[in-house]
Order: structure tokens, then C-alpha cells, then sequence
């Protein structure tokens, strides 16, 4: 009899913690979710006010900006959606994972397949519109979500969770269809660029492949007799596709009040990289690749590496710029036109296609503002690519069109 009432006790209290482990669970999966979704809304949020604040500051510029701003903070939290579909599965949710699953892949598709691997969209505005859709319905969702867990109901979130889905998902789907439609046409220019180069004398140096361009200006210190610059030379030029990267350097220095670097030249770091620059002494903040040497600073206007952005742009985009100054870019015609402005400036222009390596230099640089179609000015010729520069030849004293 004693050891029957052992046994009992023994599986009373086998019970006992068997109700106290499952009374745990809830528990833990209540404070997993609601820790998973305050995670996921304050990511969302953030991405949602950065892109608000950038469109504030810089208006319709800020649209080709969607992806260096937020592009990063955006993969994390989509790449963490991915739990969406293991809760359901994992039974820590009582829903479907279809819905889930479908929509984390759709949009993990056109994030990390389509625009991760084609920097060439980078600046497309569809793009700055889908992550400020995307991230604005997970400003309601979320929130939604957490109250949900513990088990409280606020009227008014509930009704932006499914009223604000409405018009904000049919969006989402169309810029989505928006992007994709861009990198099938962006697919489809590169490749018909390519046959049409195939089609050409592979004699030419202009059919080579380069991998690498790079256009940079630099100073010089010789001041004018006035001791001013010359203020009628200022825009760039619409570079031509095959030009790789282009350095430029300032020969006449300028003195100005201004404790702020008007371009590398007046930068004292000696290392290469991507520096703030404020064109003319302005308040207009702009990156810009720097390429420090002991006897010249290069201020890089236009870089071209592996094709990855495409320079066939409007009137508008030359003159405000694009691309990425850690990857492929053009600083702008109105941005080369005030750093020109600021003195005398030589010009150097080095490609490379393969293990070869061509150079052009030009002690004499100028450019014309917009009013005078950004005529060019080009003088005192050296280097090893003369075949390839003649192009620019035809450019010189001829405004853009």
C-alpha cells in the first residue's frame, strides 16, 4: 500500500510539471512574437521616415536614392520576414503559411534577385516608391500584430490594418511589376549593345571591352594674372559610352572664405576614397570618389567599372548626376561646372581593357554652363590613346544637343 501511494504521489507531481512546462509555452511564444514583431515594426519604421526625410530634403532627387539610403536596413528585415512562413509551420502561429510564403517570395525575389544583383536600378524612382509602399503597410501590420499577442485591441490600428492594405497592396504589386518589366528592358539594351559592338572592327580600340574607365580633374596651384578664375568654363560634358573613368585636377586655386573642401583638391586626407565636397563653397553637400597622390589630388567625375549603370541618360540626369560614387557614377554636369569654375584644370582619362592600360591627358580643361550647352574645351594632348580620344575631338567647341 505504501508504495502504491509513492506511485501516486509520483505521478501527481509528474503532472504537475507537465502542466506547469505547458503553461510556459504560451508564455514563451507569447513574448517571442510580440519581441519578433516590435523588431520587425521599429525596422519598418525606420525605413519608412529615412526615405520621408530624404524626398523633404531633396525632393524629387531623393527619388533616385530608394536604394543606397535604405536598401541595406530593408534586406535585414526581409531576410528576418522569412520567419513568417517557419511560424505557421513550426504550429507557433494557428495560420496558414501560404499567404506568407507567397508574399515574403515575392518580394525577396524583387529585392535580393533582381535589384541586389542589377546596381543599374539603383536610381530608378519605382524603386524609392516600392520600399516607402512596402515599408508603409508594415507600420500598420505590425503594430497590429503585437497588441494581437497580448491579447488587447486598439479601433484604430485595427481599422489602418485592414483599411490601409486597400490601396497600398495593389501598389505594391504594380511597382513591383514596375521594376521587373525595367530589368527585363535593362537585360535587353545590354544585350543588344553587346551585338552591336560584336558587329564592329576588332581592330578598333573603341570595340575593346574595358573594365575599367575612370575621367578625373585636378588643380593646379598657378593663380590667373587677375587672381581670379574663369567663370565661363564650368559644366561637363556628356562623356561618350566607351570613356572608362575620368579624373579631373584644378591648376589655378582660388581663394576663397571657406573652410569647406570645394573638391579633393582641398581635402588634407591622403587617402583614396568617397569624401563630401561642397562645390563652389555652397551648402550643397556632395560625394564624391577622391584619389589622393603626393603632387595632385584627382577629383573622379565619372567612374565605369563593369557595366552595372547604364549611362544612356536624359539631359537632366547628366546635369544632376547618377549612379554611386562607391561603385559606377557621374558626379553631374552642374557639380563639374562649379568645380571647374574654381580655376585652371587638367584632365586625365584612363581605361583599361584586359592587362592593357590606356591614358589621355589634357593640361587644359573647361566646359561651358547650360546656357551654352556645356561646351567643351580640351588642350595640351598626351598619353597612349590618341586612336580612342579622337572621339572627344569632335566634341570640342560643339554644344551638347
Amino acid at each position: 500500500m505504501a508504495e502504491m501511494s509513492n506511485e501516486e504521489e509520483m505521478m501527481k507531481q509528474l503532472e504537475k510539471e507537465l502542466k506547469s512546462i505547458e503553461s510556459d509555452v504560451p508564455d514563451f511564444k507569447i513574448g517571442y512574437l510580440f519581441l519578433y514583431n516590435l523588431f520587425q515594426f521599429v525596422g519598418f519604421t525606420y525605413i519608412t521616415v529615412a526615405l520621408i526625410v530624404k524626398y523633404t530634403r531633396l525632393g524629387e532627387a531623393a527619388l533616385k536614392t530608394g536604394f543606397d539610403t535604405v536598401g541595406t536596413q530593408l534586406m535585414v528585415v526581409q531576410a528576418v520576414a522569412v520567419m513568417e512562413i517557419v511560424h505557421p509551420l513550426l504550429g507557433i502561429v494557428k495560420t496558414s503559411a501560404i499567404a506568407p510564403f507567397l508574399q515574403v517570395l515575392g518580394r525577396n525575389f524583387s529585392l535580393f534577385v533582381i535589384l541586389y544583383h542589377e546596381p543599374r536600378l539603383h536610381t530608378a524612382p519605382a524603386v524609392f516608391c516600392l520600399f516607402f509602399v512596402w515599408s508603409a503597410i508594415e507600420c500598420f501590420r505590425y503594430p497590429f500584430y503585437m497588441l494581437s499577442t497580448l491579447g488587447k485591441k486598439i479601433g484604430f490600428i485595427t481599422w489602418l490594418r485592414y483599411t490601409a492594405w486597400i490601396p497600398l497592396y495593389p501598389l505594391g504589386i504594380l511597382l513591383e511589376g514596375t521594376v521587373v518589366i525595367t530589368k527585363v528592358n535593362t537585360q535587353l539594351d545590354s544585350q543588344g549593345l553587346k551585338k552591336n559592338f560584336q558587329g564592329e572592327s576588332q581592330d578598333s580600340l573603341e570595340t575593346l571591352e574595358w573594365s575599367h574607365i575612370c575621367i578625373l580633374l585636378t588643380m593646379t596651384t598657378t593663380m590667373t594674372k587677375s587672381g581670379r578664375t574663369r567663370d565661363a568654363y564650368a559644366k561637363s560634358f556628356k562623356v561618350p559610352k566607351w570613356i572608362p573613368m575620368v579624373y579631373q585636377k584644378a591648376m589655378t586655386t582660388t581663394k576663397i572664405n571657406s573652410k569647406k573642401s570645394l573638391e579633393c583638391e582641398y581635402i588634407k586626407d591622403t587617402k583614396d576614397g568617397v569624401y563630401t565636397i561642397y562645390p563652389g563653397g555652397g551648402e550643397t553637400a556632395v560625394a564624391v570618389y577622391c584619389i589622393m597622390r603626393q603632387t595632385k589630388k584627382w577629383t573622379v567625375i565619372q567612374r565605369r567599372v563593369n557595366g552595372s549603370v547604364d549611362f544612356y541618360r536624359t539631359w537632366n540626369e547628366y546635369k544632376t548626376g547618377f549612379g554611386s560614387v562607391h561603385g559606377e557614377y557621374w558626379l553631374g554636369n552642374d557639380n563639374i561646372n562649379i568645380v571647374s569654375t574654381n580655376g585652371h584644370h587638367e584632365l586625365s582619362i584612363y581605361m583599361q581593357s584586359g592587362f592593357v592600360h590606356y591614358t589621355a591627358n589634357y593640361s587644359t580643361f573647361l566646359v561651358e554652363n547650360e546656357n551654352s550647352k556645356y561646351r567643351l574645351t580640351v588642350t595640351g594632348y598626351s598619353g597612349n590613346a590618341r586612336a580612342i580620344v579622337m572621339k572627344i575631338d569632335y566634341l570640342i567647341g560643339v554644344p551638347l544637343t
